[in-house]
């Protein structure tokens, strides 16, 4: 102790400072330091907190892109799907169309065709009408005595229907 006093250090005042200072630690470590302790032991929870939360939502984006990207195949591949089945029924309409012009071609095709063999007969029977009156009365005046007027169409009738199987074999 005589050498504390030979620094001019009163052992008295040197203990009653420690006690100070034990006191000051312990107020502080109570009222200051645990509650420092605290606040920074809750800073890192909630940082760590945070951090393993940002680690679940980019989780979360991650299962969202490929769910994303999964469904953007399948939309892409049901249009496909949609666009193969539109085209093909725009195909099988467009030939039903196309048969049924055909058909209808035909169809008008074979009426006309009905149509001139009708007016055809019916011009070949009108000008055979017309040729057998102008021979029957040609042959009248040219022939001294006279053709019974039966008799002479039976002929020319029959001339006639000669000519036009010739003409018919010839075509």
């Amino acid at each position: 102790m005589e050498l504390i006093e030979k620094f001019g250090i009163d052992a008295r005042t040197l203990i009653a400072q420690v006690i100070n200072f034990l006191i000051v630690l312990f107020v502080l470590y109570k009222f200051a330091f645990k509650p420092v302790l605290k606040l920074l032991d809750d800073r890192s929870k909630k940082i760590k907190k945070s951090l393993q939360h940002a680690q679940e939502i980019e989780e979360k984006m991650q299962e969202l892109d490929t769910l994303k990207s999964q469904m953007l195949q399948e939309v892409h591949r049901k249009s496909q799907t949609i666009l193969k089945t539109t085209q093909e029924k725009a195909d099988q309409e467009r030939q039903f169309i196309v048969n049924k012009a055909k058909t209808e071609v035909k169809d008008i095709i074979e009426k006309a065709q009905q149509e001139i063999h009708t007016v055809r007969k019916k011009l070949l029977d009108e000008s055979k009408k017309d040729i057998v009156a102008i021979v029957v009365a040609s042959l009248e005046k040219i022939l001294p005595k006279k053709i019974d007027h039966t008799l002479g169409k039976e002929m020319t009738t029959l001339t006639i229907d000669a000519a036009i199987n010739e003409r018919k074999k010839q075509l």
